[in-house]
């Protein structure tokens, strides 16, 4: 029996979060372990894009199909091409799940968002799209599940319930004592000092105004207790936040190291208001932080 062993995956945007190093790490596995030829597009831009590159051609729609019609005609230039099924990262990407359909290509739909940042997005169309026109709706947990189906109606003969597990590798997992010491030298902290680790996207959904309260608490008292938060930030959003409390805590660029800052740390914070299925949880449980 022939397997047409072609796909096409969306992902929203290529920005260096947890959904898109989800969809990059999908990717190279359909590519490199499933023998699969993957055309990728890209609702939006982002410094993922020569990553997603190395696995299949990219179509990068705000950067040459702004228009219905240019996607449509992508598509179509897919299909004639025997791309017949689609992977769909994201509620954002609704749009484009219900383009594909009615196009015969069959979407398989990833959800990773909760409620409150479908509504923050008005994506509740997008939403509604993905409930009517994709094949399969896959949900990280049962919590996911449950919401999402309070934004709209859902035949739950569609769906199914798939934890995404881990796609990096901890190289110090095993070697905890090596990774405390090159961290606080790294850091310049003192060799015995704690570190209090959080990691992601520092804005209000994932409560980095929390973060900096609680470390502003803590540090009254606890001069040897670190704050470290590693991610990009919402920089309008950290500018409306107490000096007093920011000046508690340390902000650290993304880094493809984060496997040393788990397994280095002594606690991991998390002070999201809303989050789905965090990798940073499921790699911080992994260093058995």
């Amino acid at each position: 029996m022939h397997v047409n062993k072609k796909i096409i995956y969306v992902s929203h945007d290529a920005h260096f979060h947890g959904a898109q190093l989800l969809s990059l790490h999908t990717i190279k596995a359909l590519k490199e372990n499933f023998d699969y030829s993957v055309a990728i597009i890209s609702i939006g831009s982002g410094i993922l894009i020569p990553d997603f590159q190395k696995y299949g051609p990219v179509y990068c729609l705000e950067q040459g199909y702004q228009t219905e019609e240019k996607v449509e005609l992508l598509i179509k230039d897919l299909l004639s091409q025997n791309f017949t099924l689609a992977i769909c990262s994201t509620v954002i990407s609704g749009d484009i799940v219900a383009l594909l359909a009615r196009h015969n290509i069959k979407v398989v739909s990833l959800i990773h968002e909760l409620p409150h940042l479908i509504q923050q997005y008005s994506a509740e169309g997008k939403a509604k799209n993905i409930a009517e026109f994709a094949y399969k709706v896959v949900f990280p947990s049962q919590y996911v599940y449950e919401k999402f189906r309070t934004i709209t109606e859902l035949d739950p003969q569609k769906c199914h319930i798939l934890p995404q597990g881990l796609f990096n590798h901890n190289p110090y997992k095993n070697n905890i004592t090596k990774a405390r010491n090159e961290l606080r030298k790294r850091l310049n902290l003192p060799l015995d000092s704690k570190i209090i680790l959080g990691v992601g996207f520092a804005d209000y959904r994932k409560g980095i105004d929390l973060f900096s309260l609680i470390s502003y608490s803590v540090r009254k008292t606890h001069k040897d207790i670190h704050f470290i938060w590693v991610g990009r930030t919402d920089v309008q959003f950290l500018n409306t936040l107490p000096p007093k409390y920011k000046a508690h805590f340390t902000l650290v660029d993304p880094t493809p190291d984060i496997g040393l800052y788990n397994a280095g740390a002594d606690l991991y914070l998390l002070t999201s208001r809303e989050d789905p299925f965090p990798n940073v949880v499921l790699e911080a449980l992994d260093a058995k932080l």
